[in-house]
Order: structure tokens, then sequence, then C-alpha cells
């Protein structure tokens, strides 16, 4: 019995953490305190048995009211008393009732009324916090809707999926409108997007994660790896490009803006489009943000593994952090929920035009939910897969990183918004846009994806920020 003891410990260590209010926590932890206590002194056992009975009854007594506190809160908020929760709660309370049906003998009924008691007792701390965090939550959920709401009239969004965190606590993933218009799809909190040039975090996390396994190093000259570069720019290391410092030239936007953005495009191709042309100026002499940067840096990955960059992704971020929704986003994929890309035509929303997404290989291709997308920001500022050194160089800007207010690190926009600083990324692609970051002082994870192209979901971050954390 000591598993489910510490599973049920730890449970109750996530809602004390999420409870605020000083008053709230005495509440709790009072009830928590004697629950243990008579859990621990509820009878005298001088039989195994006698044992046996007094950990059903306190385990029993404890999933009944984990389960009265979780259905509070669960009904409470919109879109989360699903066919799982319902099912939890139902196998908590047949369990518990079990569990104190077979607890009679060996012990004492004083005791085990006791327990019960101090279950009880326990249990509605645990209910009025839930009770209190579920008007929270459906407060906050009512405010998004209407925010959300505005941005869609506005800018004529037919999708969009918020999520937010807080302390590595999701407060809402929701979705709002439609993932796919013409079949009548809801947009929801596992809905996937094209994130667009958010992927430039994951590749320079990808390249991280190479140099902590020592197959890459940051001062590396990037021709070792690409010997079919130019002698320009053979000897510009690995950290400038991925900083945007290096001078390479990207591919131009007439490319991926014409007919032959339809059409497959080998890696190699790109590779030696870009090689055929002198660098847009001298290393580290200022800062142009390049897509080709970032597809050569997709390259380096696979030949320095001799492994597909898709499979780089999956193996070494999307699998270990369980971003089961993820993924590089080809066409050729199946990918579930998948939402389809729109745009405006004349103040009409119409099908995004086709973009082959061998375009924009690693500086552009992942596809994504909020879902996994908060998963991966807490994951990424907890240093959960790199050395803290390199999310140190990560998020540390080098001069010259970018205009003033917005510099730009490794695959992370360093800036402020509504007076808040935060790491992040904005991407915009055909028929998506999108926006993550995190705010460091307060711990807040905000992500927005949406299937509409150009559409600024910059337009609801700046009132969500006001929103949790309104100026004093």
């Amino acid at each position: 019995m000591t598993i489910p003891i510490r599973i049920w410990w730890k449970a109750w260590e996530a809602e004390y953490d999420a409870i605020e209010a000083p008053g709230e926590r005495a509440w709790f932890m009072a009830g928590v305190l004697i629950a243990l206590f008579r859990i621990a002194a509820g009878g005298v056992f001088s039989r195994t048995r006698a044992r046996r009975s007094r950990m059903r009854l306190a385990m029993g007594a404890l999933l009944l009211v984990t389960a009265v506190g979780n259905f509070i809160y669960d009904t409470a908020v919109p879109d989360r008393m699903g066919y799982f929760a319902w099912l939890v709660t139902v196998v908590f309370i047949v369990g518990g009732v079990l569990l104190l049906t077979f607890s009679r003998g060996g012990m004492r009924r004083s005791g085990r009324y006791g327990v019960l008691l101090a279950g009880v007792w326990s249990g509605l701390g645990v209910a009025r916090c839930d009770a209190q965090a579920a008007t929270d939550s459906a407060a906050l959920a009512r405010a998004v809707e209407r925010i959300v709401a505005e941005y869609q009239q506005t800018v004529r969004a037919p999708g969009v999926s918020v999520g937010i965190a807080r302390d590595g606590r999701v407060l809402l993933a929701r979705g709002f409108g439609s993932a796919d218009v013409e079949r009548s799809v809801p947009a929801t909190s596992e809905t996937v997007y094209r994130v667009g040039s958010i992927s430039k975090q994951f590749t320079a996390h990808l390249i991280l994660q190479l140099i902590d396994a020592r197959l890459l190093a940051l001062d590396d000259p990037i021709g070792r790896y690409l010997p079919e570069l130019s002698a320009s720019v053979r000897e510009i290391p690995l950290w400038r490009v991925l900083n945007h410092t290096a001078g390479l030239p990207s591919y131009p936007d007439s490319l991926v803006r014409s007919q032959a953005m339809r059409l497959d495009w080998p890696a190699d191709s790109v590779v030696h489009w870009i090689a055929r042309r002198p660098p847009d100026f001298p290393p580290g002499a200022r800062f142009q943000y390049s897509n080709g940067g970032y597809y050569l840096l997709g390259v380096i990955a696979e030949r320095v593994t001799k492994r597909p960059y898709a499979e780089l992704l999956r193996e070494k971020i999307f699998r270990p952090l369980g971003m089961s929704a993820s993924a590089y986003c080809d066409d050729q994929r199946i990918v579930p929920n998948r939402a389809e890309g729109y745009g405006l035509r004349e103040d009409t929303v119409v099908r995004a035009d086709y973009l082959s997404m061998s375009h924009v290989f690693a500086a552009g291709a992942v596809c994504s939910s909020v879902g996994d997308m908060l998963r991966w920001q807490r994951a990424l500022h907890e240093r959960r897969l790199i050395s803290d050194s390199l999310y140190r160089r990560m998020v540390t800007p080098v001069a010259p990183a970018g205009p003033p207010g917005r510099q730009y690190g490794f695959g992370v926009i360093i800036a402020e918004v509504e007076g808040h600083h935060f790491i992040g990324h904005s991407g915009g692609i055909n028929g998506f846009s999108t926006f993550s970051l995190h705010i460091p002082a307060s711990r807040t994870d905000l992500v927005v994806l949406t299937n509409s192209q150009n559409s600024e979901p910059i337009r609801v971050i700046r009132p969500l920020l006001e929103l949790l954390d309104p100026p004093r």
C-alpha cells in the first residue's frame, strides 16, 4: 500500500502548489495533517489483517474525497470533463466504496470512523480549493473567449487555439472557431497547426544537443560540414548561423512565392543555390534574419548524425518530452487533427496556396498543438534536454543581435511586450500564423496558433498579458 500512498501524496503536492492564497493553503494542510495522523494512529493494530484493514479504509476515504474534489473542478471548467475524466472519477468512487466496505474487522470502530472523518475533513479542504480554482479557470476561459472572438472578427481567422500555463500548470488550453471550414471541424486544444518559424527553436535546440553530445562545437566552421560552400563563408562559426549574424545569403522570397513553391526541392539543390552566392555582409557586421541559414543547420545535423532531420526531431525532442502531436509536417504524413490553412483574398477567406515543406525544411516545417507547445516551453526553460551552459548561450543575445528591444539568441527572440520581458518566437507560413513565448519573471507560458495567414497573433498575446498580469 505504500505505492498508492506515495502516488496520492504526489497528487496532493500538486494541488498544494496550485493554491496561491495563504488561507487556502492553511485549510488544505490542516486537513492533510489530520488525515495522516489518523491513518497513523486511528486504531490499535496487533495483527497483519488489522493493518490491511486500516490501510483499505484510509485509501478508500482518500479516493472518495479526491474524486469529489476533482469532480467539482472538472465539471466547472469548460472542455475539462471529458470521457477520461468521467471514467477516472467513477473508478475512484467505486474503488473508495469497495475499500471502505471491505475494511471491517481488525480495527476498532472508533478508529475507522476517525480516519473517515479526517479524510472527509481534508477532502473538504481539497474541494474548497478546487472550487476556487474552478471559478478562476471558468472566469479565465470566458475572458479568453471574448478576446479571441474580437480577434477573429477583426482578422477573419477561421480557427485559433490558445494555451496558457503558469509555474508549469496549464491554466487553459482551448480551441475556437474551425480547424477545417469546409468540413466544419472545430478547432480544439488538440488541433495541429504548422508553427512556421517557431520551428527554428527546435532546430537550434537540436544543434545544441549535438554539441552536448560532442558531435559539434559552437566555434566549428560550417565549411567542415558543408564543403561545397564558397571559400568566403566556409570559416563562419556555427554560432553566427544560429543567431543570424553570419551574412549567409538566404534563398530568395521570390522562390517561395512563385509556382516553384509547389515543387519538392532536394536539400542538396538548396545548399548549392546558397553556395554559389557571396555573403551579404562580413560575418558579425550586422543582424539579418536568414531562413537559408537555418536550412543549412538542418543539413549539418543530418550530415553529422547520418539521420534524417525529421527523425532527429522525433527521437531527440518530441518523443522524450511526450509531444505526441508534433512532427515534421510534410504533406505525405498522416497527422491526426491537422488544421487546414487559410488566407484572405479580397476580404474573403480562401484556402492557402500550397507550399512544399522542402522549401522551408529546418527553418519552418514543424507542426504542433498548443498542448505540445506548452510542454515544449516548460522543458526548454527547465533545461531538460540540454546543459545549463548551452541554455544560457541560447537565451543570451550577442551584438549585433537585432534591432533595439528585440534581440535574437539561438532560435529565440528576446524582447518585451506590454512591459513583460519574454523569450519566444513568432511564426508565419502559408495558411498559418503563430506566437509562443515564455515570461521568466512570472514563469508564464503563452501559445497562440491560428490557421490564418498574416493574422498577427500578437493581437491576442497583448490582451492576454493584460488579463493575466494587469498593470499596477
